[in-house]
C-alpha cells in the first residue's frame, strides 16, 4: 500500500538560499509534493534523477525557463516604478515607454513560448503513451485534465499582456495622459494581474505537468517528441514581437539558471548550437538590457535634476547668508 504521509521530501539537495526566484510560484521556493499527490513515494520515485530522467525535475529546462521569466518579471516591475515616478515629475517619454513595451513584450513572447512547447508536449505525449495528463495523480479518476487546465489559463495570460501592451501604446499616443501618475499606476496593476495569472500556469507546469511527463516517458523518448515546434505567430491576439524566438531563446539562456541549460531540450534556431550560444549575450542586450538601461538612466538624470533644482532654489538664500556674514560692520 502507498504510504501518504504528510512529510514533504525534496527531490535534490537545494535549499531555499539557492533557489529565490521559486518563491514566487511555489511556496516553499522548492518543488514540494502538493496534496493533491497522495503518494510520497511514487512523487519521490518520479521527480528525483532516476534512469528515465538522469536530473530531478527541480533542473529541467522548464523550471529554469519560469526561473527566467519571474526574475525579468522583478525588472520590469521596477521599471514600472521608474516609470510611475517620471510620471509624477511629469517627465516621462514616448522613448521610455517604448522601451517599457519592448520588455514587456519579450517576458509576454517566453510565455507564449513556454507554454506552447508544454501544451505541445502534452498532446504529444498522451497520445503516444494512451494517457491523460491531470492536474493532481488522479488515482480515483476524478482529476481535470491539465489540458483542459493550462490551455484557458495560457489563453487568459496572453490577452491580459495583449491588454497590458495595448495600455501603454494609448499613452504613447496620448502625451497629456504621460504626466498622470495615477494612469502608469493602473499599468502596474495591470502587470501584477499578469504575474499572478502567470504563478498558476507556473506551478500546473513545474509540478503536474514535469510529474506525468516523467512518469510516462523518458527523456530519450521525450527529446524525439519535442522536435516539433509551433510558431508563435500562429497565435490569435498575441502580442506582436518582432524576432522574438532568437530573442527569447537567448534572453532565457543569458538570465535562467546554469543547471538547467545544461538539460536543454533542443532549441529551434537557425544556427549550430555552439554559435548560437556565443552571440546570445548581444542577442540579449540587445532585446532586453537595452532598454531596461534607458529606463535606469532617465529615471537617475529625474533625480539628478531634482537635487540640481533644489540646490539653485537654496543657492540665493545661501550667497545672501554669506554676504551677510563678511560685510564689514559699520
Amino acid at each position: 500500500m502507498a504510504r501518504t504521509s504528510n512529510i514533504v521530501r525534496k527531490t535534490s539537495n537545494m535549499t531555499r538560499s539557492h533557489c529565490r526566484w521559486l518563491d514566487s510560484m511555489l511556496p516553499n521556493g522548492i518543488l514540494e509534493r502538493p496534496p493533491r499527490y497522495p503518494d510520497s513515494d511514487e512523487w519521490f520515485r518520479t521527480m528525483r534523477a532516476n534512469s528515465k530522467w538522469l536530473y530531478p525535475a527541480e533542473h529541467s529546462s522548464i523550471v529554469a525557463a519560469f526561473a527566467s521569466f519571474f526574475f525579468l518579471g522583478k525588472q520590469i516591475r521596477f521599471a514600472l516604478d521608474c516609470a510611475q515616478k517620471l510620471a509624477g515629475q511629469r517627465q516621462l517619454t514616448p522613448r521610455v515607454l517604448s522601451a517599457l513595451h519592448r520588455v514587456i513584450s519579450l517576458q509576454a513572447a517566453i510565455a507564449g513560448f513556454v507554454t506552447s512547447e508544454i501544451l505541445i508536449a502534452i498532446r504529444e505525449v498522451e497520445v503516444r503513451s494512451n494517457t491523460t495528463f491531470c492536474v493532481g495523480a488522479n488515482h480515483e479518476g476524478s482529476a481535470e485534465a491539465l489540458l483542459n487546465f493550462l490551455r484557458p489559463e495560457t489563453e487568459a495570460l496572453w490577452r491580459e499582456y495583449t491588454s497590458l501592451l495595448a495600455s501603454i501604446d494609448s499613452l504613447r499616443k496620448y502625451p497629456d495622459e504621460m504626466s498622470d501618475e495615477e494612469t502608469v499606476a493602473l499599468l502596474v496593476k495591470e502587470f501584477r494581474g499578469c504575474q499572478k495569472l502567470a504563478v498558476e500556469v507556473a506551478k500546473a507546469s513545474c509540478v503536474d505537468y514535469l510529474f506525468h511527463l516523467r512518469k510516462n516517458t523518458s527523456k530519450k523518448e521525450f527529446v524525439t517528441i519535442i522536435k516539433k515546434r509551433v510558431s508563435l505567430g500562429k497565435y490569435t491576439d498575441y502580442p506582436t514581437y518582432q524576432g522574438k524566438r532568437l530573442r527569447v531563446i537567448s534572453t532565457l539562456i543569458c538570465t535562467g539558471p546554469k543547471y538547467g541549460y545544461k538539460n536543454l531540450d533542443p532549441v529551434p534556431v537557425p544556427f549550430r548550437w555552439l554559435f548560437f550560444k556565443t552571440v546570445c549575450p548581444a542577442v540579449h542586450w540587445i532585446g532586453f538590457v537595452r532598454h531596461m538601461n534607458l529606463i535606469k538612466r532617465q529615471a537617475e538624470k529625474s533625480d539628478g535634476c531634482g537635487h540640481r533644482a533644489s540646490d539653485r532654489a537654496t543657492r540665493p538664500a545661501k550667497l545672501l547668508w554669506q554676504r551677510r556674514r563678511l560685510a564689514p560692520s559699520k
